[in-house]
């Protein structure tokens, strides 16, 4: 499989509940995820799950719910990496995963053709949205171009 980050397990401390390879597993999944372009087949329950307890992320109720907010439409989408991209994690990395979530930060840093392209999806979507807008309008009111 793919290794997404230059991250080891060495990186990370361990919890009293998750060991610095489920920290790297995190990471890893992560950044899969949103190179492969969010696909709903990652979004594991195991992935929510955590996701939804780092960033300052809430739990959103439930999956389904996180999914909705943050994955639905590309401009979700540019504001779930820019929420990533912004967060100040915080806390003893013993206790928390705010090492995973510096190296996830990190990595979007070291990648920031990522948020370029999610920018400009969004762009294409709305510009889609409104030519489409534009034409239903035209002939509605039997407008040329």
């Amino acid at each position: 499989m793919k290794k997404f980050t230059s991250c080891t397990e060495a990186d990370f401390k361990p919890t009293q509940w998750d060991t610095a390879a489920d920290k790297l597993d995190f990471v890893e999944h992560f950044c899969r995820f949103v190179s492969q372009g969010f696909p709903e087949a990652l979004f594991t329950k195991k992935f929510y799950n955590r996701l939804s307890m780092t960033f300052g992320h809430i739990a959103h109720y439930n999956r389904r719910g996180f999914w909705a907010t943050y994955f639905t439409t590309s401009q979700d989408k540019l504001h779930f990496l820019e929420h990533t991209f912004n967060s100040h994690p915080c806390g003893d990395s013993t206790f928390t995963y705010s090492d995973a979530e510096r190296a996830i930060i990190d990595w979007l840093h070291e990648h920031g053709d990522i948020m370029v392209a999610a920018v400009k999806r969004r762009d294409d979507d709305i510009r889609a949205r409104e030519m489409g807008e534009l034409s239903r309008l035209q002939a509605k009111y039997g407008l040329g171009t």
